[in-house]
């Protein structure tokens, strides 16, 4: 099946490496912009701190979707796996800006641009470890 190969230490539950990581996902998408946002004062002026919080919402019901509907497994998938594409594409000027200030340098709205960083590191490392999953599963796929 699409994406539902498991090693030998996975658990056998029904549970798949993608959809626990969609959820480990939006779970710490979550964190992040709530706990942004509560650093900030919870000020109705940085609501945009919330916008990873927003997606981590969006990650958990992808990924608990694909555990309760197997039928919908591939396409929930996909799609969490694109809004991690542009969730990425997105926040990767605040990764610049991140580097910039652990050089020394200034930046505008540093907290942003930390924030930013993280969110960008874990989407596109959410992207990585689901591709490694496809491919695996490829090639389960192909020797059987």
């Amino acid at each position: 099946m699409y994406w539902r190969g498991r090693s030998k230490k996975e658990p056998t539950n029904g549970s798949t490496t993608v959809e626990r990581n969609t959820i480990l996902l939006g779970a710490l998408l979550t964190i992040l912009g709530a706990g942004t946002f509560a650093m900030m004062g919870f000020e109705p002026a940085k609501v945009t701190a919330l916008l990873p919080a927003f997606f981590g919402v969006v990650f958990l019901l992808l990924g608990l979707l694909a555990l309760k509907k197997p039928a919908w497994h591939k396409p929930l998938v996909l799609a969490a796996v694109v809004l991690a594409l542009l969730a990425f594409v997105g926040t990767a000027p605040g990764l610049a800006r991140a580097l910039w200030l652990l050089a020394g340098g200034a930046v505008a709205r540093r907290a942003a641009a930390v924030e930013q960083a993280i969110t960008a590191v874990l989407c596109l490392g959410y992207v990585g470890r689901a591709l490694k999953a496809f491919l695996a599963a490829r090639r389960v796929g192909q020797s059987a």
